[in-house]
């Protein structure tokens, strides 16, 4: 009979071991939302769909990078746009006005080249936090880094 306890006990604990590796290496949603909320002070848009999401395993010193593409219908992306330009947190990138700064190489293999993402905005408050916008097709990429 204790054997069975002490096996059940080591899998319990692989299993969470296992889960919690897994959730590192591929975050839920909710952990690209929170990355939004904490570094923006704006809530995560209702009406958008995540369509592209990748993140790094954090290093000794917990540092990483998370950058997800999100989608929005057009109203929406025209309000949370103009929310944008006018939060105090977050400084257009009118210097570089690009895509200097976001990682390419935690981008989608195809928009790793030339991302059509523009108008970019960033912070530094908190880590490293950059937006860009696509009005083409309503698309935002934030990433953190």
């Amino acid at each position: 009979m204790n054997l069975k306890i002490f096996v059940s006990i080591i899998f319990l604990v692989l299993a969470f071991l296992s889960f919690e590796i897994y959730r590192a290496l591929y975050p839920f949603e909710e952990f690209y939302v929170e990355e939004w909320c904490s570094n923006t002070d704006l809530p995560f848009p209702k009406s958008s769909n995540i369509i592209w999401k990748t993140a790094t395993y954090p290093d000794q010193h917990g540092d990483y990078t998370s950058t997800a593409i999100i989608k929005l219908p057009a109203l929406e992306f025209i309000k949370l746009k103009t929310a944008i330009h006018n939060s105090i947190i977050l400084t257009s990138d009118s210097l570089y006005n690009g895509y200097k700064g976001i990682f390419n190489q935690y981008l989608p293999n195809e928009l790793q080249k030339k991302p059509p993402f523009k108008d970019y905005h960033f912070s530094s408050i908190k880590a490293f936090f950059k937006i860009g916008f696509n009005e083409s097709n309503n698309t935002i990429v934030f990433q953190r880094h």
